[in-house]
């Protein structure tokens, strides 16, 4: 008799056995015909499915392990079986769905058991709970802000020298682009550029590497930087039911080690292979943590197994939610030390596709848009599943999981604050005025929820936020922009705190200092259609009176079309305070000058320079022309300036094609152009 064996589905474990089935040919898979009978208190390990025990034992989104290619196989096997029987129920419930009470429930608690906090009018400090003015334990770190590192000595070497602008202070990001205040690491034109830029009257490089593949980021840490490339390469799969690994072809990312010591010559060290396409990464000490996603064909079971150099390392276990998610996808978050050769380690798990990563010094959060396929459940809010993971000197291990309503921007709609995970969203939601609203809520460690805002700005949706210490700057926008400033000192009942409606929006929100808050986005017109866009807006706050939040100054760079990096990534964005430098690139559209239609605007490329004096507001302190053909029509991103850096009073404007360098004392100058 076939032994009996377990697997999960959405009622609960199934009790099956394998019988046996109709002859199959040789050349064809023989699938197992299986009969079922549920039992929902059956916990066990069977087969290699490993239910996560503990505060998620009863959560269907905690992730199980699976252990085995069979047991991935039944896994899958369970759910499209389970599917079969749920659509026959489909229409038995369609009335039930449509007399269905999206607001509330019996409990009056809502869908998520946490009292809802309505928003009817903005708080006042009349609350004991609002301060008037910023609070006193206020803190973050303005490192991140300036992301500021001091150099190594010598007359040939900056004596500071500014960092990749990251989210969270100890927690580095990649980039294409690096410094150590003499050198610059580049990634162009599918090569790695080292050039000695500091001093830079003999700028010059010293060294160019072509890196194979799809090159994506790097990252620096004393005399050891890694490049992350990707490529399809050829591998060995082992196949449920094979006794024999066989050859496949499947796209692996390169976490290529470079030793730098001799920037001329860097040399290879080591060549981590993992499976899948690169999404992000970050390093914590010289510790690294990448995260990968691979899409597999139907029918494909094997494990995972990342490699370094020729060892193989398999992942034993591939982590699963009860039921997998409707637009699924496997994931790899392997780690490893970018200075000792200790072997990586790695996690495997089965998630939504559109994911956003965000990672604190203990813990990586991963959350995506909940796209669960259960045809036999009650409707509800559209809402987003959290992972977390707590990571400490390498390792990793999965903690709980959560979910909370609505959808993420970006990974600054995420913050981890004295334990909790903070979110900022947007919800579609038919009730909503406009069909749509944003909420703030607020999870503990085990990702239960113990705090809502909801109803914030209906019709709108958020356009960008900033956490700070135990506050929230929200920007949401529909045809006007309102900044909320948002209080959640206490984490169970978050309240607004003040509100400023300007026209256009912030796409990028940067703490200047306690009081202060630098918003970088569009300008915005009336339109018949309710608003155009115009030109590119950098606008300064100052919210020292956390009520009643003030724009200082604006400044509109440009017309219609004119754009920023800064819009689309954080990290070109500079600020160093004590030499009173923001260096914003910028694509600016002009379109009145010398006859110029809409259709053929002159486009220039380069970086403006300000001054910010808080009180004041912005001051010009001059223009960086990134080449000699600036003003022509060209939408050439080659010649964008994409970063800008500082070593000492140089500042650095990077683009694709070139490096400039200027003093900031006196930009009308080059003093060195750099081809790459």
């Amino acid at each position: 008799m076939e032994p009996e064996v377990q697997y999960f589905s959405p009622d609960g474990i199934v009790n099956a056995s394998r019988t046996s089935g109709s002859h199959v040919n040789s050349t064809e898979t023989a699938v197992p015909h299986i009969t079922a009978s549920y039992d929902s208190s059956v916990i066990s390990k069977i087969l290699g499915v490993v239910p996560f025990l503990g505060d998620n034992e009863d959560n269907p989104l905690a992730l199980r392990k699976i252990s085995s290619a069979e047991g991935l196989e039944l896994y899958f096997l369970n759910q499209t079986r389970a599917n079969e029987e749920k659509i026959a129920k489909d229409k038995a419930l369609n009335s039930e769905r449509k007399n269905f009470d999206f607001t509330s429930t019996e409990s009056g608690k809502g869908l998520y058991n946490v009292e809802s906090q309505k928003v009817s009018a903005p708080l006042t400090n009349g609350g004991s709970h609002l301060p008037a003015m910023m609070p006193e334990n206020q803190v973050f770190s303005l490192d991140t802000a300036t992301g500021y590192s001091q150099s190594r000595s010598g007359t040939d070497v900056a004596s500071t020298f500014s960092t990749t602008n990251i989210q969270v202070t100890g927690v580095d990001e990649p980039d294409f682009v690096k410094n150590d205040g003499k050198y610059i690491y580049i990634i162009s034109n599918k090569n790695l550029t080292i050039v000695d830029a500091f001093p830079p009257q003999n700028a010059k490089i010293d060294s160019q590497i072509p890196v194979e593949g799809d090159v994506s980021d790097i990252f620096l840490n004393g005399d050891r930087l890694v490049i992350f490339t990707g490529k399809n390469g050829q591998g060995w799969i082992k196949p449920a039911g094979s006794v024999a690994p066989v050859p496949s072809s499947e796209y692996q990312t390169h976490a290529l080690v470079y030793s730098i010591s001799n920037r001329a010559h860097p040399q290879l060290q080591r060549d981590i292979s993992i499976p899948g396409k690169y999404q992000n990464a970050r390093m914590i000490d010289g510790d690294i943590y990448v995260l990968n996603q691979e899409s597999r064909n139907s029918g494909d079971y094997h494990m995972p197994v990342i490699y370094d150099g020729k060892r193989e390392i398999p992942i034993r276990n591939i982590r699963a939610p009860q039921v997998p998610p409707d637009n699924y996808v496997f994931y790899s978050l392997t780690s490893f030390n970018i200075h000792n050769d200790a072997q990586p380690t790695a996690e495997s798990f089965l998630l939504g596709r559109d994911s956003t990563l965000y990672v604190s010094t203990g813990n990586i959060y991963i959350a995506y848009k909940n796209q669960a396929n259960n045809p036999g459940s009650l409707p509800t809010y559209k809402d987003s599943v959290v992972h977390r993971f707590g990571i400490k000197d390498g390792k990793i291990s999965y903690k709980s999981t959560g979910t909370f309503p609505g959808y993420l921007l970006n990974q600054f709609s995420l913050d981890e604050y004295e334990g909790n995970l903070r979110v900022a969203t947007t919800i579609d939601e038919p009730a909503a005025t406009g069909g749509r609203s944003n909420g703030v809520y607020v999870l503990d460690p085990d990702m239960v929820m113990i705090g809502s805002l909801d109803h914030l700005a209906s019709g709108e949706k958020i356009y960008s936020a900033r956490f700070m210490g135990d506050l929230l700057y929200l920007v949401t926008f529909k045809t006007m922009d309102p900044l909320f400033v948002i209080d959640l000192s206490n984490p169970k009942n978050p309240g607004i705190l003040g509100e400023l409606k300007i026209p256009g929006y912030s796409d990028y929100l940067h703490p200047y200092d306690k009081t202060h808050l630098i918003g970088i986005g569009k300008d915005t017109a009336p339109s018949p259609f309710g608003f155009s866009t115009t030109g590119l807006k950098i606008a300064l706050f100052d919210v020292s009176n956390l009520t009643d939040p003030i724009e200082v100054d604006h400044v509109v760079i440009g017309e219609k079309g004119s754009d920023s990096e800064v819009l689309n990534d954080h990290r070109a964005f500079l600020l160093d305070q004590s030499k009173n430098v923001m260096a914003i690139p910028v694509q600016e559209v002009i379109i009145g000058n010398y006859g110029r239609s809409p259709e053929f605007p002159q486009v220039w490329k380069g970086t403006y320079v300000f001054g910010i004096d808080p009180k004041a507001g912005f001051i010009e302190k001059g223009r960086i022309a990134q080449d000699n053909n600036s003003w022509i029509y060209n939408y050439d991103q080659g010649s964008a300036v994409k970063r800008s850096l500082l070593m000492d009073s140089i500042l650095y404007t990077i683009s694709h094609q070139n490096i400039m360098a200027t003093d900031i004392n006196d930009l009308s100058q080059p003093l060195a152009n750099i081809t790459l």
